[in-house]
């Protein structure tokens, strides 16, 4: 039986088919470049959605930038490639992979002037209104979108919404929640503490956590291309799974995040044949804040956040998206009280 004991910080993703897989493995190489230092979590799904609602409103260069950063056909309209978002946000919506909810929706301040065609058309397409917020009012906003993700999601936000900067005029807000077994729990009475490695510029630094541990059979490859091992962790509802990459080497996870940017997602799909380990991984829990704006602006998409032209939404030139903000949580145990996924 082989033995496959986790020393690095692993990188937990959940993805959804909205955009092609490349600029999907680039997203998520390039966030997690720049949080290089920190545990993170980030959805490329919830921003191809929130890019979605701004597409909606955008014209011209603005326009232009979004469609060839997510390689969406420019010889489509607008209603054909946000439907075909659509379409896709309602089967994964439709599908009873354990419980999964989500919404994002358009915040833009009180001052803003909408047209009426977009309000209407926002309303058909994502079934919620653009709200209207007093952003220099920091228990308006509060109330206002917690009240806003409860009711949709069913999660409580964890973190204040007072910091965001009175001169806000646009904002994206997105929330998922997914509650899920595992399809083979880990055995709760073994859970200990192992020694875990954290790689830093002067050298490794050995903490003892504590750790879950399960033998069984699992899914598990070797990415040449990455440097790294690959095994699938199955939900009790195929088929959502947890994919975890280990660098071969105990420093490797810099090189290999690295190396994401021009890895195909399809690649990360372990298909060898089911192999016996005994898996020990690190009980966690992660608080993560991710600012979008820079990693999309590195994309192509300038003119949204400086000069935006969102004629389609307003008659006003004078606005333009101040922010895209993922806040989330995870919390891994060894599934026997299952905790839920928020972001």
């Amino acid at each position: 039986m082989s033995s496959l004991q986790w020393k690095l910080p692993v990188i937990l993703l959940v993805v959804w088919p909205i955009v092609s897989a490349d600029v999907v493995t680039t997203l998520i190489a390039r966030v997690l470049g720049r949080e290089s230092s920190t545990n993170v979590i980030f959805s490329p799904y919830l921003v191809t959605e929130s890019l979605a609602q701004l597409l909606l409103g955008a014209k011209g260069s603005t326009l232009q930038e979004i469609e060839k950063a997510l390689h969406l056909p420019t010889d489509s309209s607008k209603s054909k490639i946000i439907n075909g978002i659509i379409r896709t946000v309602a089967q994964d919506k439709n599908n009873t992979y354990g419980t999964f909810r989500k919404a994002t929706r358009t915040f833009v301040s009180s001052e803003m002037n909408l047209l009426q065609d977009y309000k209407d058309k926002y309303n058909d397409y994502f079934n919620f209104t653009v709200e209207k917020v007093n952003f220099a009012d920091d228990k308006e906003k509060t109330n206002l979108i917690y009240n806003w993700i409860s009711k949709s999601t069913h999660i409580k936000m964890m973190n204040s919404m007072s910091k965001l900067n009175k001169n806000t005029q646009i904002m994206q807000i997105g929330a998922t929640y997914f509650h899920g077994k595992w399809k083979d729990p880990f055995y709760a009475n073994v859970t200990g503490y192992s020694s875990f490695y954290m790689p830093y510029p002067q050298g490794l630094e050995i903490s003892s956590i504590k750790t879950m541990t399960r033998k069984g059979k699992y899914q598990y490859m070797f990415i040449e291309k990455l440097d790294a091992y690959a095994i699938e962790i199955p939900f009790a509802d195929p088929p959502l799974s947890m994919l975890i990459l280990l660098p071969k080497e105990v420093n490797g996870t810099q090189h290999m995040v690295d190396l994401l940017d021009t890895f195909a997602l399809s690649e990360l799909d372990p298909q060898d044949t089911m192999t016996n380990f005994r898996i020990t991984l690190p009980k966690f829990k992660i608080a993560s804040t991710v600012s979008v704006k820079d990693v999309l602006q590195g994309l192509g998409i300038k003119h949204l956040f400086n000069r935006a032209n969102l004629g389609d939404m307003t008659t006003s030139d004078k606005w333009r998206v101040t922010d895209i903000i993922q806040k989330s949580y995870i919390d891994v145990d060894e599934g026997k009280k299952p905790e839920p996924l928020n972001s």
